[in-house]
């Protein structure tokens, strides 16, 4: 996938858990993550998808970061 579609598919995910698409594309960009070390934009940026995936998912079931 390309970073652009990388970027939608980690956007879909995570709309429904803000109010709007606005604070999701702000969490994107500026929300670190401790478990990744950077944000979610610079995990795609530097080739972490499958990571930046696999941690939405632990935490979309209810798992800690």
């Amino acid at each position: 996938m390309s970073y652009q579609e990388e970027k939608e598919y980690i956007l879909m995910l995570i709309t429904p858990w803000t109010v709007n698409e606005t604070e999701a594309e702000t969490w994107f960009h500026q929300q670190y993550i401790p478990a990744l070390g950077c944000t979610a934009n610079e995990a795609l940026s530097n080739g972490h998808f499958d990571a930046l995936n696999n941690y939405l998912s632990i935490i979309e079931v209810g798992g800690y970061a």
